[in-house]
């Protein structure tokens, strides 16, 4: 790879929106499954960014079946079943 194209990617990483990822001991850790991810995102609507960053966070652990639930929601996603966004608390 040239000296460009590494500067060039570079550049198009920069523009990229941040978001955090979730690590041990980092408040943002979310003690859930993929499974627990998929039922509520599809019975809401509704996925955070939260549960995006973290789902990306730990893909390298995912057994075949939690990759098939994480491909199928991003299907839903594409195809605007499920919304990126925020769920309020029940009172």
């Amino acid at each position: 790879m040239s000296r460009e194209e590494r500067l060039h990617r570079a550049v198009i990483f920069h523009q990229l929106p941040r978001v955090p990822v979730a690590q041990a001991n980092h408040p943002m850790t979310m003690p859930f499954s993929v499974g627990e991810v998929f039922l509520e995102s599809v019975s809401t609507g509704v996925i955070t960014a939260e549960e995006i960053a973290w789902i990306t966070a730990q893909q390298t652990s995912f057994d075949r079946q939690e990759e098939a639930m994480v491909l199928k929601l991003g299907r839903l996603l594409d195809e605007g079943s499920i919304q990126i966004g925020c769920r309020l608390l029940q009172a």
